[in-house]
């Protein structure tokens, strides 16, 4: 068979395994810069544009904060929650049944205390939870991941829980579909194809 042919055949597999097109599910003010701070102290109540703060110590912080509570590099802003159960929660619309997710977000110790902990947990179209400690010291911005599953086409409600016993600084945090392993596999095979036609032709012209 023809490398064209080949070509042809691994496209059609690709469309024909991968999903329809739909809007991924997105994080909105996933990096908390919205809206701005604007205390002279640099930090101000409230969870951020499209969150929804509970329980009260929910804060936005600034890079330029003058209670030592550290920066990030994800912007010029980052969530601090500052005391156990109190929360910032989001429901995201998009999500499609049988498909994966990763939630990715950075976590950090603002306050120098002992225990900071994160509790995420996803309810809706996928359930599932997560909890994390941050390293305990000056600020250092750590990843961290929780992959789930959608159960059922429809939006789910994130919440990001204290849930340590000490304040805890929240940044960048996203939603990233994962692909189905035969559409990577497809895909790979059609580029490797492509690949060995192209070098083919090179090998084929005639030398200048």
């Amino acid at each position: 068979m023809k490398l064209s042919s080949i070509a042809v055949v691994l496209t059609a597999l690709v469309i024909r395994t991968a999903p329809l097109c739909h809007a991924d599910p997105v994080v909105l003010n996933g990096s908390f810069e919205d809206p701005l701070v604007t205390a002279p102290a640099g930090y101000q109540a409230g969870g951020g544009t499209d969150w929804t703060d509970a329980g009260g110590n929910v804060f936005l912080i600034s890079n330029t904060n003058t209670a030592g509570l550290g920066t990030t590099p994800f912007g010029n802003q980052f969530l601090g929650i500052a005391s156990p159960n109190s929360s910032d929660a989001q429901t995201i619309p998009g999500f499609l049944t049988g498909q994966s997710y990763v939630l990715d977000l950075f976590i950090s110790d603002v306050a120098s205390g002992q225990g900071p902990q994160l509790m995420v947990t996803i309810t809706g179209a996928a359930t599932t939870t997560g909890t994390f400690n941050a390293t305990p010291g000056p600020v250092f911005w750590q990843e961290v991941q929780l992959p789930f599953t959608a159960a059922a086409d429809g939006n789910i409600t994130l919440s990001l829980i204290d849930s340590g016993m000490s304040n805890i600084g929240v940044d960048n945090v996203t939603i990233e579909t994962v692909p189905e392993a035969s559409t990577v596999f497809a895909m790979l095979l059609l580029s490797g194809a492509l690949t060995l036609g192209a070098l083919r032709r090179i090998r084929r012209s005639p030398a200048p």
